[in-house]
């Protein structure tokens, strides 16, 4: 509209100086920027509409937002990869507690990987084996016990003590 243009035009500083601005026309959707010559009161006014002065702008904007989704889809993934790996492993451990306490102590948990996981892994292994061995070397003292003390009834039976 040219009367939309011409009062944003005479909307602009007159102050006589060289300077460069930029004014919005409020009117109009116009983007302006003007500077003066300096020859008999002579300036260089240009004058773009804003929504082709700022397309480049929101394309970037579009472009930095669909690559904001991507990066956030990205994490989004390796983060329940990771994880499903961790609670995989966990869950493991959970099922071979669950048979240490039905007595089953033949039970072992596959030792895979280098983490934590695989270090707990270790560890529950190791103490499985040390529960069995406690368990088996408990059971040969209550062997002994036995038959020490059926010696003892033995004993005391064809040699009794003598008394004075």
């Amino acid at each position: 509209d040219k009367s939309s243009l011409s009062s944003a035009i005479t909307e602009l500083p007159k102050d006589g100086t060289r300077h460069f601005g930029v004014s919005k026309s409020a009117r109009a959707n116009l983007l302006m920027s003007f500077a003066d010559v300096g020859i008999a009161g002579l300036r260089v006014i240009s004058v773009v509409p804003r929504s082709v002065a700022l397309a480049a702008a929101s394309v970037i904007e579009r472009q930095s937002l669909l690559f904001l989704v991507l990066l956030l889809s990205i994490a989004v993934f390796v983060s329940v990869i990771g994880a499903s790996g961790l609670t995989t492993g966990l869950k493991r451990l959970h099922s071979a507690t669950l048979e240490i306490a039905r007595g089953n102590l033949d039970i072992q948990v596959r030792e895979k990987g280098k983490d934590e996981i695989a270090d707990v892994s270790r560890s529950f292994n190791k103490m499985v084996g040390e529960v069995k061995r406690l368990i088996k070397e408990t059971a040969e003292k209550v062997r002994m016990e036995g038959e020490l003390k059926t010696a003892s009834i033995v004993q005391s039976t064809f040699f009794p003590k003598a008394r004075a």
